[in-house]
């Protein structure tokens, strides 16, 4: 009620205008702005002059919900009046000194909507397949300072093609074969182990099956609990001339955020001969009747104790510390003649890697693991020459 004799006011006051204006008559615009709090009526002459602006406080707020029309009534304008009706939803209209004109010299009127805050977010049907191709480039620092000239002075290389695909966000399987070979190496050297006839410049390694989880349980304190399982395939050249078995490896993670730090403890257990060589079967038959056979089913096994340091300066560049111990212990075996033996050794690996995006990224390290019984006489020092290791380019292709 209040509003509509506001605006009756305003008519008033353009009548009396008219009525005692010796000037050429022009058409006038009666312009009522309600708010919250104000209501603002600005009369404007057609020809476009500058507008004469008068603000009244409302002594109570008007307020139109959204989706709600206003109640009560409302005045009909004339033909050659311009009274904008206030909106429905939640916005103010107002008119600034800035804001554009139209063609009539009166200011256009600028309309802030409010929106209530929140993300719309498109759900977009992702493919449950995924490929990752790495290819880990390797040379031995002892060979490039120059401390072991008759070491292994080729760069070596092993690629794996893992194809994916994930049954949810957290669990997947992966099929990774693997190839070993060298770069610009002697094509007629062998391998290490004698009587294969593939070559050390190129040979077929493993097929690891991996079936992982990313996030098994989120503990108290966020820290996230993921692990693997992963079955290596004998397809190797010297696991099938063995009749190899193949190599199984558990790994359990332990990994919390610290803004811009990450730390993860892993525990990984593995039984192998070697990268590409797998554990024994026990198929031979010895004539002793003391002995079952002749060869245990696993020759050794390897507990990893790691802790991974990282530093993300950015999203796509970041610094990885990789510490911990290695443990093997080898069984022994009489019908062959082995002793049982143990290994210990220290793990460093200081990564530097840069994502340049999201399908590609490169990461260059140092990777060493000396025995701990064979140390120098001065003890550890972490990525000294004399401690062998090795300087690695891994580079890494995702879809």
């Amino acid at each position: 009620m209040k509003n509509a004799v506001v605006i009756a006011v305003a008519l008033a006051v353009v009548v009396v205008g008219q009525v005692g204006d010796t000037a050429p008559k022009t058409t006038r615009k009666v312009i009522v702005a309600l708010n919250d709090s104000t209501t603002n009526v600005t009369v404007t002459n057609e020809s476009g002059t500058a507008p004469a602006r008068s603000t009244r406080k409302a002594k109570a707020p008007v307020r139109v919900a959204q989706n709600q029309k206003a109640s009560g009534k409302i005045l009909k304008p004339k033909a050659t009046e311009n009274i904008p009706v206030p909106s429905t939803t939640e916005a103010s209209e107002q008119q600034s000194p800035t804001a554009p004109t139209s063609k009539t010299g009166v200011l256009a009127p600028t309309q802030t909507v409010k929106t209530s805050a929140g993300e719309v977010k498109k759900t977009v049907k992702k493919s449950p397949f995924g490929f990752r191709y790495r290819s880990y480039n390797a040379m031995n620092l002892d060979y490039i300072e120059g401390q072991n000239p008759n070491g292994d002075g080729e760069v070596r290389a092993w690629d794996r093609f893992g194809l994916t695909y994930s049954f949810t966000d957290n669990v997947s399987l992966t099929l990774q074969p693997e190839v070993n070979h060298t770069w610009f190496g002697d094509r007629d050297r062998g391998q290490d182990d004698a009587g294969t006839e593939q070559p050390y410049s190129g040979y077929m390694g493993n097929t690891n099956l991996i079936l992982g989880h990313s996030q098994i349980a989120r503990l108290k304190g966020d820290i996230i609990l993921d692990g693997s399982l992963r079955y290596d395939i004998p397809t190797s050249e010297i696991s099938q001339r063995n009749g190899q078995l193949g190599e199984t490896r558990v790994t359990v993670g332990l990994g919390r955020e610290f803004g811009k730090f990450e730390v993860k403890a892993m525990l990984i257990g593995r039984s192998y001969l070697n990268q590409y060589n797998t554990s024994e079967l026990q198929t031979k038959s010895c004539g002793d009747s003391k002995l079952k056979s002749c060869g245990k089913l696993n020759k050794e096994f390897r507990l990893y104790q790691l802790v991974d340091l990282t530093y993300n300066f950015t999203k796509r560049l970041g610094f990885t510390l990789e510490t911990g111990f290695q443990n093997t212990t080898v069984h022994g075996d009489e019908a062959t003649n082995r002793a049982p033996s143990r290994v210990d050794q220290i793990i460093m690996n200081p990564e530097l890697s840069y994502a340049i995006s999201d399908n590609f990224a490169l990461a260059v390290g140092l990777y060493e693991e000396p025995n701990m019984t064979k140390l120098p006489d001065d003890g550890y020092v972490p990525l000294s020459v004399a401690n062998g290791g090795e300087a690695y380019l891994q580079t890494t292709v995702k879809f």
